[in-house]
Parts: structure tokens; sequence; C-alpha cells
């Protein structure tokens, strides 16, 4: 079975780069430009993971991980963002989140992470 991932973020470069690496990667991949966008996919067709911006309009990350958390199953989860900062992190991560990233980062840093938690979804194999 083949990991499905959904990147959201409301940089439509960004996703085109990110989806193209991940999908070279042996992933599916589908993109949304935004929280409201990202939340209606994952309903309809529900991803192992999920790439998610924190700064949004109309609808942010952290706001679309606190509707995430209600949801029964849920997604793994990695945040990004290009304004780091220690408190979006904690909360984040306090939301649920499983990883949280600042943009732009190395490319090879992010195959390698995509790789361990798909394994970690498999179970460890």
């Amino acid at each position: 079975m083949t990991c499905k991932i959904l990147v959201v973020d409301d940089e439509p470069e960004f996703c085109r780069l990110l989806a193209s690496v991940l999908t070279e990667m042996g992933y599916e991949v589908s993109t949304a430009s935004g929280g409201r966008q990202g939340l209606a996919k994952i309903r309809k067709n529900p991803p192992d993971v999920v790439f998610l911006d924190i700064k949004m309009p109309r609808m942010d990350g952290l706001e679309c991980l606190r509707r995430l958390r209600k949801s029964k199953r849920k997604p793994v989860i990695v945040v990004m963002t290009g304004f780091g900062d220690i408190q979006s992190a904690r909360e984040a991560l306090r939301l649920g989140a499983e990883e949280y990233i600042s943009k732009p980062f190395d490319l090879d840093d992010l195959k390698q992470l995509v790789n361990e938690l798909v394994r970690e979804l498999a179970g460890g194999a």
C-alpha cells in the first residue's frame, strides 16, 4: 500500500516543490491551499501524513490542528513554518503534531524524516 501524503500550504510554488519531491520518493501526494481545503481533503480521502503550514490566511495551521484533534482517524502531522518560534512549536506539539520543522529545510533531511515517519506507520518494519 502506498503512503498518502497531503501538503497544506498557501504558497503554491512551495506546494508544487514538496509534492514533486514526495512523488519522486514514491508517495501518493495531494495538496491544499489552506486549512479549510486541507480539512475537506482529509475528510474525503484521509492521508497517512500531513505537512501543515502554520501561517496561512483564513484558517491557520494551529486552528486546523485543533479541528483535526476531534476527528476519528488522525494522520501524522508535520507542522512547517518560515516563522519558527518556541511558542508555536509547543502549541503545535501540544495539539498533536508529530514533528515541527522550520522552512526552508534541507531536502535530504526532509526525505529522511518522511522515510522515518512511514516506517513508524508501517509498524517499525
